[in-house]
């Protein structure tokens, strides 16, 4: 989105390929951040 507004001439395609990559590393982003964010369910897990 932001790349949309900096430059208004960018080819569509590009533009698209931009707005997939940045979502891909948004997912990624959060995957990481799930997976290592301290969950009560895991605590519970080690203590049984």
């Amino acid at each position: 989105m932001v790349t949309g507004s900096l430059d208004p001439k960018l080819s569509p395609g590009l533009n698209a390929l931009l707005r997939l990559a940045e979502s891909c590393i948004g997912t990624g982003v959060a995957l990481l951040a799930a997976r290592l964010w301290p969950s009560s369910n895991h605590q519970a897990d080690d203590k049984s």
